[in-house]
């Protein structure tokens, strides 16, 4: 073979090597700024006011229920800032805040006692970030934590991050998607995003408790008011060998989706569908016979038939084929 051909095509060659790894980091770059375009990052919310001091372990009982053991939370109205304020700065005046547009939010020692300070709080997805500096003393806690708080714009804020979990903030207990509600499980508020929640089994645990919306959520109007309501399955998954499956509802608001209880249907069941007929709730699964093991697939076809009462799921007796 000609000495130059075999050379010609060795250029080719190289020009197409070359021009195919030019076209892969350009695949590549679009991949990434696409990738970062989607991922919009966090927004520092713009703080007000800042306070701190020492908080008397004897007075946690003033921190809103729910938030006495967390590390962070949230002040929404004059009465309750007040009472945590009297405990944390007694004798001083009780500061004037605008509770319609703006919120307190504050950061607390939970392990050992530390000096901290709130340096910024930030926002992503609706769910406000607090971070706070602490000193590295490590003193055991007594009779005191040291507390911080700081003024927000409640706009936008829907939930607080704390830790693993997120704490509902009061005011937006409704959502313009179902999938973004708060539904009660076990008497425990369970606030979805994206229609999945997941918090620590315990303080400090590697296991987790999950909640998540399985399969599609079923349209009907429950209030016959003629908006379409929610029907959906919730399973729950609490970090033992067990998987929980519950009916929720959520109802429209004016197109905002406030969650209900959720109302047990079984372990490790098998569901096959939701209706809403006339305003009521239409179950059907499959379980197991009650001298049957849990490793035996669920067979048994059952149906449950519920209704709204007082805003919760109630359930009925099952429907007659005329009704």
């Amino acid at each position: 073979m000609p000495t130059g051909f075999m050379r010609n095509n060795a250029r080719i060659s190289t020009w197409w090597a070359a021009s195919l790894l030019m076209l892969a980091v350009l695949a590549v770059f679009a991949c990434v700024r696409t990738l970062s375009a989607a991922e919009d990052p966090p927004v520092d919310l713009p703080v007000s006011r800042t306070w701190s001091g020492d908080y008397p372990v004897a007075k946690l009982d003033r921190l809103p229920e729910g938030q006495r053991r967390s590390r962070v939370g949230y002040l929404v109205d004059e009465t309750a800032f007040a009472a945590v304020w009297k405990a944390l700065k007694p004798g001083e005046e009780v500061p004037r805040v605008d509770f319609g547009r703006n919120l307190v939010v504050f950061s607390r020692n939970v392990d050992f006692y530390n000096r901290t300070n709130i340096l910024k709080v930030t926002l992503k997805e609706g769910v406000a970030e607090i971070l706070a500096m602490e000193t590295m003393s490590a003193l055991p806690i007594e009779e005191k934590v040291a507390m911080a708080l700081a003024e927000i714009p409640r706009a936008g804020v829907r939930f607080l991050k704390a830790g693993d979990e997120r704490i509902p903030v009061s005011g937006y207990e409704s959502a313009d998607d179902p999938r973004n509600a708060i539904y009660t499980v076990e008497g425990r508020k369970v606030p979805l995003y994206c229609g999945r929640h997941e918090a620590e089994a315990a303080p400090g645990s590697a296991a987790k408790v999950t909640t998540v919306v399985f399969g599609q959520p079923v349209l009907g109007d429950l209030e016959g008011d003629g908006d379409e309501d929610v029907a959906l399955f919730l399973v729950h998954s609490p970090g033992g060998s067990g998987t929980f499956y519950y009916i929720a509802a959520s109802i429209n608001e004016n197109g905002r989706y406030r969650g209900t209880d959720a109302v047990f249907l079984g372990d490790r069941i098998s569901p096959r569908q939701i209706g809403i007929r006339n305003g009521v709730v239409v179950v059907e699964y499959a379980d197991r016979r009650p001298d049957e093991p849990m490793a035996a697939p669920p067979s048994v076809g059952r149906s449950k038939c519920l209704t709204l009462r007082d805003g919760r799921l109630a359930e009925i007796n099952p429907l007659g084929k005329e009704e």
